[in-house]
Order: C-alpha cells, then sequence, then structure tokens
C-alpha cells in the first residue's frame, strides 16, 4: 500500500465518522494544513518520527489499527535493503595514519619549543664601559654585547664579578671604575 492508499484511509475513516478536519485537528493537536496534505498523500510535510506520531494519534480518534497504519506508511519509506555493506568514506587505517602524523607534528613542535627555551639566553651582557673586559675568559668590547646562558665571572685587572641565574629585573653592577648592564627576562615565571 503507498502514500495515496494511506491517505485514501484516513480521509474515508473521518468521513465515515462524520468529524470534520476542524474538530480532527482539535482532538489530534495536528495542524488542519498538516491533515489536508496527509489527506492528500504528502507525508513529507514532517520528519518520519512525527508523521508516525501523528498517524498514532488519528488511529486512535478515528478508531483505526495505529500499526497497520504506520506499517502502510512504513513500507513506502522504506529503502531498498542492499546485500552489500557500506564501507565508511575514510577507512580506519587511513584515520590512524592520520592521527599518529598529527601526534608526530605536535611531539616536534613541543621539542623545538622546549630547545628554544633552553637555548635562549636568560640575560645580555652589555659593556658599558670604555674599557675592555673578560667575560669567561672571552675579551668584551667597550658597548658590545655578550649572551648569557649560564653563571658567568667578569674580570677587569684584578676586579672579578661572578653574576648568578637573573632574575628578570636589570642589574647594574660596578666595578672600580666600569659599569656592567645585565638585561634579560627570567626564565623562571
Amino acid at each position: 500500500m503507498g502514500w495515496k492508499e494511506l491517505s485514501e484511509k484516513l480521509q474515508d475513516a473521518r468521513i465515515k465518522k462524520r468529524i470534520p478536519l476542524k474538530e480532527l485537528s482539535m482532538k489530534t493537536n495536528i495542524s488542519i494544513d498538516k491533515l489536508k496534505k496527509m489527506e492528500k498523500g504528502d507525508f513529507s510535510i514532517e520528519s518520519p518520527i512525527y508523521i508516525k506520531n501523528y498517524l498514532k494519534r488519528l488511529s486512535a480518534v478515528l478508531q483505526l489499527d495505529e500499526s497497520d497504519l504506520i506499517e502502510d506508511y512504513e513500507s513506502e519509506t522504506r529503502l531498498p535493503v542492499s546485500n552489500e555493506k557500506e564501507k565508511p568514506s575514510i577507512s580506519y587505517e587511513v584515520l590512524y595514519y592520520v592521527m599518529v602524523a598529527v601526534l608526530s607534528i605536535f611531539v616536534i613542535v613541543l621539542l623545538v619549543e622546549i630547545e628554544r627555551e633552553l637555548t635562549l639566553p636568560y640575560a645580555t651582557l652589555y659593556n658599558s664601559s670604555d674599557a675592555t673586559l673578560l667575560v669567561n675568559g672571552r675579551p668584551l668590547s667597550p658597548y658590545e654585547n655578550y649572551e648569557i646562558f649560564k653563571d658567568v665571572k667578569v674580570t677587569n685587572n684584578s676586579s672579578v664579578v661572578t653574576i648568578k641565574e637573573y632574575s628578570g629585573r636589570i642589574l647594574k653592577i660596578k666595578i672600580k671604575d666600569f659599569e656592567v648592564n645585565l638585561y634579560g627576562k627570567s626564565k623562571n615565571p
């Protein structure tokens, strides 16, 4: 039985019971427009779950067999059954490789960021004097910068200063007749 026969069955039962559309609408809580469309064979007005619910309500008021109405409706809405299994659009193997690739990229980015953080200087030593300093045995000319990655030893003739890990503020260290400015960011927040 198709939708046309189903719609005729509904309309015939309503007319036989002498129930006007307005009254049927009030008893079933289905709009008159939807009832008219259903009686004309248009069941595409709502999703199948709503149509089945409407048919249940109509069967109660029109004293029709609910299961017959729903079966008639479903027989027209069923899709042909295929023996072939539907294959997913993306295979699980491809999905696995994509996930591994994304995870690998994440790990690589994380390692690069960690290495970059470890190789950033935690301070810059700037020689603001006119004298040459020795920083860890390397000469630092006047007005030259030296990036500090670890504790340093600054020497000028007989004066020696050891600068320990930088805490995030500008330090000015006076060594007799010259001045050393230390600028940088703290490694530890």
